[in-house]
């Protein structure tokens, strides 16, 4: 892949990953956040086939993420927390890109959630849950399993959305 479509793809991933968020509490360290974070998403890139992958696996590295940016963070960074919603959008959001360029083999594991696939998945949670609140994995599969069982999501979430 062109290094520039690339970096495009990382500017990207991140940016709609945080943008509802406002997890910087000020500007300190906020590019050398972004670097970790590119860093790490381009490893899980080298080493992610969906061939390969286990729900159980997909939501490690879900959570794996969340713990790395997490830890990078408590060197004194301005990010307050990423939670499992960040992480989940990221990782997904990522991958996404990265199979729609022709790669079948980044076909990520679930779909990124955000509002926008929460209202037209037509879930049936009460209160709607917001993506950018998500903090355990076990909310993050109550939405998923929420959506395989609706009827017009055809033939897996990923590709549905």
């Amino acid at each position: 892949m062109d290094e520039f479509i690339k970096q495009m793809f990382l500017r990207d991933t991140i940016n709609a990953s945080i943008q509802h968020n406002h997890i910087y509490s000020n500007q300190n360290g906020k590019d050398e956040f972004k670097e970790c974070w590119k860093c790490w998403l381009i490893q899980l890139s080298e080493r992610y086939n969906i061939n390969a992958y286990t729900e159980k696996k997909y939501c490690e590295e879900i959570e794996n993420l969340k713990n790395h940016l997490n830890d990078f963070t408590s060197e004194g960074h301005a990010v307050v927390n990423i939670n499992i919603g960040t992480s989940q959008k990221s990782i997904s959001l990522w991958l996404k890109y990265l199979w729609l360029s022709g790669d079948p083999n980044k076909k990520p594991f679930f779909p990124p959630i955000d509002s926008k696939v929460i209202r037209y998945a037509q879930l049936e949670i009460h209160p709607l849950p917001c993506w950018t609140r998500i903090g355990t994995i076990h909310e993050y599969l109550n939405i998923i399993h929420a959506m395989q069982e609706k009827d017009f999501i055809q033939p897996t979430l990923t590709d549905w959305e």
